[in-house]
């Protein structure tokens, strides 16, 4: 399956937000059947996008991917 890397970013961020759990870097991976490094590049975009928001992408050190609350909301959630 061949995908463009702007709808690859939306498709990772809506499923990041729908899953409420952490979600595993290699399912995510063939979920889409991207390369690691695909993945990467578009979980860091992702990540710069959205670190002003309200919502932070969070790489756990066990390689798995959350949509977060940023902790500058905290006092408001």
């Amino acid at each position: 399956m061949e995908i463009e890397n702007t709808e690859l970013i939306q498709n990772l961020e809506a499923l990041l937000f729908i899953s409420g759990k952490p979600l595993i870097f290699e399912d995510v991976r063939k979920y889409f059947g991207i390369s690691k490094n695909e993945l990467l590049n578009a979980i860091e975009t992702l990540r710069v996008e959205k670190e002003n928001s309200g919502i932070n992408i969070k790489v756990f050190e066990n390689m798995e991917i959350q949509a977060v609350t940023n902790p500058k909301c905290g006092e408001a959630v």
